[in-house]
């Protein structure tokens, strides 16, 4: 905040320049599965030994849910 007699010019140095977003690159597969993620050179990736618990699946499910009725 600027006093009498002083200026209001920022002595911040923050930069305002706006950067363009990085592009990126979707890597897609024809069959009929989803949800499937890529490495960086473009493999598939196997999830977790958690994403493939039903047990745990059906804990994240459950808990979200839960969570969810509270908001």
């Amino acid at each position: 905040m600027a006093g009498r007699g002083q200026s209001a010019k920022s002595t911040s140095s923050y930069s305002a320049a706006v950067r363009a977003p990085a592009r990126s690159t979707v890597l897609t597969d024809g069959s009929p599965r989803t949800g499937v993620y890529y490495d960086e050179t473009g493999k598939p990736m196997r999830g977790s030994a958690q994403v493939h618990d039903l047990a745990f699946q059906d804990r994240v499910v459950r808990e979200t849910r839960a969570l969810l009725a509270t908001v």
